[in-house]
């Protein structure tokens, strides 16, 4: 089913969340399948296959997957026949699966440096998108991406868990019905403790990685004239550990124009910054300590 599902099919909430999974997306009738092209089957990415899967078994199907290294998009296609007894198409550049005529939608799995371009490109290919968080790299290529979103007559949704999830949820119930009294602070955090020789959330390139398997200009984002590959480690952890630990406080509490927020470290200033422009919370002032 490639054409006229509508709106209302592309869920906001699903079993998935409840498992911190994508949200996802169903079918039109009980009859028919959605078609999933599948852009990034890293870590994350291929994960999320079986979240997918285990949230709708029978209403959808991966039928492409795109990732700029081939020991990744080989093991997500085996993954791919055993879960959904079907052989993926297996792309190296996002634009040819974004070609495919057949995709109803797509799952945006990669690092947010791409996020801006892949998304507007998914758009304007006729997609509906779903984007992991965060949105995208800086304050600019989201608001790109929002014009973009509204000219579509499509449906995008930024995975954004914890706004899904039960806990948060249930604190929402209780500050509307007053539970608590008047709420006065708030302190938010996150800790991700491991050991210095296997750090959290830091990923390093497969060892196997090479010029010849691996697209390493597309994995930049560079031109494709670019050529040559180098080690480096990409990390969003800063600002999607920020957005997971702020956004639902602000969406239970609901924080006035009176309200300061004490951002620590001084990087979470530019995340309060983007909310209060786009509305998420009222123009506020964002303090940072000194060290």
């Amino acid at each position: 089913m490639a054409e006229g599902f509508p709106r209302r099919d592309f869920l906001k909430t699903s079993a998935a969340a409840a498992l911190s999974a994508p949200a996802v997306l169903r079918a039109q009738n009980a009859n028919s399948k959605l078609n999933i092209g599948w852009i990034g089957v890293g870590t994350r990415g291929y994960a999320g296959l079986d979240w997918l899967h285990k949230a709708v078994p029978d209403g959808v199907a991966v039928t492409a997957i795109c990732d700029t290294y081939t020991g990744h998009l080989a093991r997500a296609k085996d993954r791919i026949q055993t879960i959904y007894g079907i052989t993926p198409k297996t792309y190296n550049d996002y634009r040819d699966l974004l070609a495919d005529k057949s995709i109803d939608a797509v799952f945006i799995m990669t690092p947010e440096h791409l996020h801006h371009d892949m998304t507007i490109a998914a758009l304007r290919a006729g997609k509906n998108v779903y984007i992991e968080k965060p949105l995208a790299h800086t304050i600019e290529e989201g608001f790109d991406i929002v014009n973009e979103w509204k000219k579509s007559g499509k449906v995008v949704q930024v995975g954004t868990q914890n706004r899904s999830s039960s806990l948060y949820k249930k604190a929402k119930e209780m500050v509307e019905q007053g539970q608590i009294g008047d709420i006065h602070y708030v302190r938010a955090f996150w800790y991700r403790n491991s050991a210095p020789n296997d750090p959290a959330w830091r990923y390093v390139v497969p060892p196997e990685a090479n010029p010849e398997n691996t697209d390493w200009p597309k994995f930049l984002g560079l031109p494709r004239s670019t050529r040559g590959i180098r080690s480096a480690i990409f990390n969003g952890a800063s600002i999607g550990i920020t957005q997971a630990a702020f956004r639902p406080i602000c969406w239970c509490t609901r924080p006035t124009s009176s309200t300061s927020f004490l951002a620590k470290p001084c990087r979470l200033r530019a995340w309060l910054r983007a909310a209060s422009i786009a509305g998420l919370i009222r123009p506020t002032t964002a303090t940072c300590p000194t060290r």
